[in-house]
């Protein structure tokens, strides 16, 4: 059985074109692979790799794709931003722990090693939560690689962001107030006025910003909404409907 393809987004195996109906050749974005479904070429960044129809190893994909040269102050800006955040990570972690919070799973036993530079460290082994910086920013960034692939196969044109605000919040009563909101956002997708026009809530989120008001902590809870319409809205009938 070949192996799958090292993206693991989508399911194909290598050799196989990729289960869509949406074009022959699906792509999520500049800096990804191609599948070309007529050709058999895998593509990255645009380039294609040479002799890859037919069946490819993922040592053989390994070989030809890395040792990438990027541009140096970009990769220090980078790892300056990476170090910043595991730093973060790291005090709101024991910050957490001093509280009687554990932040941190068993020691992770996986080290993370460079093929080209030789470097290596350990994976960190913080818990999954929101809390922390590092395991936010990596689910944010999973999150949004499947919102990039649903964009990618729609129709711009049927397709608006917004933004529901729930104003400020105190954070003593923020959980109340979260579950609140979203059973909000849960009735308005299933509006009467939306269903006739054929629309519906397909992503959304919930952010926060934070000041202090006397000291206390206030979180101002507010989500982006990914909304699709199903028909055909002109200008007029968008306005409408956003007002």
């Amino acid at each position: 059985m070949p192996a799958p393809l090292p993206s693991g987004e989508r399911g194909e195996r290598e050799g196989a074109p990729p289960r869509s109906n949406l074009t022959a050749s699906l792509c999520l974005t500049a800096s990804r692979e191609l599948y070309d479904g007529e050709s058999g070429e895998i593509k990255l960044s645009g380039t294609a790799l040479p002799e890859t129809t037919g069946v490819l190893s993922s040592a053989d994909l390994w070989e030809k794709t890395i040792g990438k040269a990027v541009d140096r102050d970009k990769f220090i800006e980078a790892k300056s931003r990476e170090r910043i955040l595991k730093k973060q990570s790291h005090d709101i972690a024991a910050r957490l722990e001093a509280e009687g919070i554990n932040a941190y799973q068993e020691e992770n036993g996986t080290t993370i090693i460079g093929l080209c530079t030789g470097q290596a460290e350990k994976a960190n082994n913080f818990r999954n939560s929101n809390l922390i910086p590092v395991m936010q920013a990596k689910n944010i960034h999973d999150m949004f690689k499947h919102v990039r692939y649903y964009m990618d196969g729609a129709n711009k044109k049927h397709l608006r962001m917004l933004v529901i605000s729930n104003g400020w919040v105190p954070l003593s009563e923020y959980r109340e107030a979260h579950k609140a909101f979203t059973r909000k956002i849960s009735k308005l997708n299933s509006d009467p006025l939306l269903k006739e026009r054929g629309l519906s809530f397909v992503y959304y989120n919930v952010e926060n910003t934070i000041k202090r008001v006397d000291g206390a902590p206030h979180l101002n809870m507010h989500s982006h909404v990914l909304m699709r319409s199903g028909k055909r809205l002109g200008p007029n009938k968008w306005m409408e409907t956003m007002d």
